[in-house]
């Protein structure tokens, strides 16, 4: 999509995640490191950086035996965080970096569905953006 370039990829495969994207959105002049790319039950999504957690003692704090992160930043609306998510992904399938995903493998209904009542389908919702985005 335009105004994403995906400058880097590190690929580190650990559970849900697929690796680490380095992300240029030129049209603000921003530069985002490290960006986490991940994927489970049939669906890939980006996430801004995260640092881990720690206790008084310094240590990572852990739940169900997996690091708690914070985020370091977070868009304004899920519609920002999702179009976001999908214009990496995209960039990342184009340069080669990602397979493309496989229209028979099933897919889960995302985490916010599954909780609440369903909001419109993600088709909807990317056409109901703003058009300023810069991607």
């Amino acid at each position: 999509m335009a105004g994403i370039e995906v400058t880097e990829f590190r690929p580190q495969r650990s559970g849900a995640l697929l690796g680490f994207a380095t992300v240029e959105i030129a049209a603000i002049g921003l530069t985002v490191r490290d960006c986490p790319v991940l994927e489970s039950g049939g669906r890939r999504w980006v996430n801004l950086p995260g640092r881990p957690v720690v206790d008084r003692d310094g240590r990572a704090k852990t739940e169900d035996g997996k690091r708690v992160y914070v985020p370091m930043g977070e868009w304004s609306s899920r519609r920002h965080a999702d179009r976001f998510s999908d214009a990496v992904v995209t960039a990342l399938i184009n340069a080669g970096d990602l397979d493309p995903p496989d229209p028979h493998a099933p897919v889960d209904p995302p985490r916010q569905q599954r909780q609440q009542a369903a909001p419109p389908p993600r088709q909807q919702v990317a056409a109901d953006l703003d058009d300023d985005l810069p991607f």
